[in-house]
């Protein structure tokens, strides 16, 4: 009986420690420090960033700090910081996040995915030939062809597809005239053209895959049952891997005395 309370208090102990490790403050990677360093070593960098902290603070979407974030992002120091995973700007980041102001997010703001267009030389050259050649029909609602085939290879671009599904929030007429007029015009015939490539693309290269590919024999079960096995060990995290195998070697102990 005494061997068993021991083991269930050990047990408790260690499940104690697997929670506080999981509710351990965040980690800051290596990357956003080195960013923020090196931003803070620059006079104006170093200004916008502390406009930054000073004014995304309210989560309410405010301006100021749409407008802080837009202007740290157009210095190189700035981006670099903003394109990390943000841990070291964890006042300013839940603001951002919630905004669509996070440059990595899956959705962006339309002014700061045109800013990263921008500052991407194949986004920004495609971006610059559709404006070019489209600007006066498209602020008039009006798609050509050309216009629509011209706005799918900005689309295309890494920093383009942002465009897709930006957002624009209250008080930001700019914003507003470049989704409603620059932007929405062509998005829905330009979107069309891309999926039509793409599932020709596919389709195409379905039927090349099944004339080339070689017959090739299941594999055995214990085989897949190894695979699986191993794949499960490597999805545990180090932390919790380790809690195991100390569990299993006190049980031993105990068990043996």
């Amino acid at each position: 009986m005494e061997v068993w309370s021991r083991t269930a208090a050990l047990a408790i102990l260690l499940v104690t420690l697997i929670q506080a490790q999981e509710q351990q403050a965040p980690v800051v990677s290596k990357e956003c420090e080195d960013a923020e360093k090196a931003c803070e070593a620059d006079t104006d960098c170093l200004h916008r960033l502390s406009a930054l902290h000073a004014t995304c603070v309210t989560n309410t979407c405010q301006p100021q700090c749409r407008s802080a974030v837009l202007n740290l992002y157009q210095t190189k120091l700035g981006r670099g910081l903003l394109r990390t995973d943000m841990s070291c700007l964890l006042g300013p980041r839940q603001e951002m996040e919630l905004c669509d102001l996070v440059p990595n997010g899956s959705t962006l703001h339309c002014t700061l995915a045109k800013l990263a267009c921008e500052a991407d030389m194949l986004c920004q050259a495609k971006l610059d030939v559709f404006v070019a050649e489209c600007e006066a029909d498209v602020s008039e609602r009006k798609c050509t062809e050309k216009c629509a085939r011209r706005f799918a290879d900005t689309l295309k671009t890494t920093r383009g597809a942002a465009f897709s599904n930006c957002t624009c929030w209250r008080q930001d007429p700019l914003c507003d005239h470049l989704n409603d007029h620059i932007l929405s015009a062509c998005m829905e015939r330009a979107t069309a053209l891309i999926d039509a490539d793409s599932s020709n693309f596919t389709r195409t290269n379905s039927i090349d895959a099944a004339k080339d590919a070689p017959s090739v024999a299941p594999p055995s079960g214990n085989g897949t049952a190894s695979a699986k096995d191993d794949a499960n060990i490597a999805s545990l995290p180090a932390f919790t891997t380790l809690i195991l195998s100390s569990l299993t070697t006190i049980f031993a102990m105990l068990l043996r005395r």
